[in-house]
């Protein structure tokens, strides 16, 4: 039995298939995170994710996971909600000291908490913080977590950056599952490559 994209390719309907032109948005700090998510996918480093207990918080904690399974990851876990809070939760610190991943990816909050951050990077994890809410903190504040590392650090806040001044969770979900997108839409291409040639 086909596939749905074997089918429409077989009818030859490929305006449906159509790739969606996207521009990666690009803030403070994305070079870092890039390469942080580079290493991470490359040497299949361990990740532990957290996201904040709201519907963005989540989604892009489920984005992050699913983009880094999509890409080859095989040790990455979300932190399961034990109580409702939206700081970085005291009990998700002290599960990812215990599990001691390479990264603690935390998604949506985080901004404010200087010392969970300072913790976590000095049992040796690579923190990641992608958020969007205000703080009292600039980036130079952060620079002295784990003793000024730029090798065990890196935040990204898009209202740090003045990017953004309202809530929009959709650039979360643009700007990190762009590659999932590309790495989908060549797996399909793939495919389709394979079954023309196979049926030539």
């Amino acid at each position: 039995m086909s596939n749905f994209y074997n089918v429409i390719y077989e009818m030859e309907n490929y305006n449906l298939l159509r790739p969606v032109p996207y521009k990666a948005l690009t803030f403070y700090n994305t070079a870092k995170v890039n390469a942080f998510l580079l290493d991470i996918v490359k040497n299949n480093r361990s990740v532990f994710i957290y996201g904040d207990y709201d519907p963005d918080g989540l989604f892009c904690a489920l984005s992050a996971h699913d983009s880094l399974k999509l890409l080859g990851c095989t040790k990455v876990r979300i932190y399961k909600y034990k109580k409702r809070t939206h700081m970085l939760d005291d009990l998700a610190v002290t599960e990812c000291i215990q599990a001691m991943p390479d990264y603690c990816i935390i998604c949506d909050t985080g901004s404010s908490e200087l010392d969970k951050l300072e913790t976590l990077v000095s049992y040796g994890i690579k923190v990641i913080i992608l958020d969007h809410h205000n703080t009292i903190y600039k980036y130079s504040d952060f620079e002295n977590v784990g003793s000024g590392s730029t090798n065990s650090f890196i935040q990204q806040n898009e209202i740090l950056d003045g990017s953004i001044d309202r809530y929009e969770s959709r650039y979360l979900a643009q700007k990190y599952s762009s590659s999932v997108i590309q790495a989908r839409r060549k797996q399909k291409e793939r495919k389709v490559k394979m079954c023309l040639n196979s049926k030539s």
